[in-house]
């Protein structure tokens, strides 16, 4: 309920992957869930605005019912109509340590519930 243009920034870490899908947190399934939230998340931002998101990037897939799993193609239609300012691209090596990688490699890992790449995003309202 939050007028157009009302933040300078929002923040959604490790959130918009769940939006829509049911089984996990109670709601309904909305196969369009993320996509409709980042579409409130630009209604909300002002101009020129930041929204700061991160995601699980690999082989694009629904970890049912926990998470979706977002490549190249998907981060797109997620993010229509912002402007991607920023982006990184993290995984875990055998230790499970981070480190920053290359996005070719991240969208190659295959994804499980418990291990993922991650994709970081500065989006710009325009």
């Amino acid at each position: 309920s939050f007028s157009d243009d009302y933040f300078d920034a929002i923040i959604a870490i490790s959130t918009v992957e769940h939006i829509g899908l049911s089984g996990r947190y109670g709601i309904a399934e909305d196969s369009s869930g993320d996509r409709k939230a980042l579409a409130e998340m630009k209604r909300i931002v002002k101009p020129n605005g930041s929204i700061l998101i991160t995601v699980p990037f690999g082989k694009a897939k629904i970890l049912k019912p926990f998470c979706r799993i977002y490549d190249c193609a998907l981060i797109g239609q997620l993010v229509d109509g912002l402007i991607i300012d920023k982006e990184e691209y993290y995984m875990q090596n055998v230790n499970d340590d981070w480190h920053k990688c290359q996005k070719e490699e991240a969208e190659s890992a295959e994804s499980t519930i418990y291990k993922s790449p991650i994709c970081l995003l500065r989006l710009l309202k325009k």
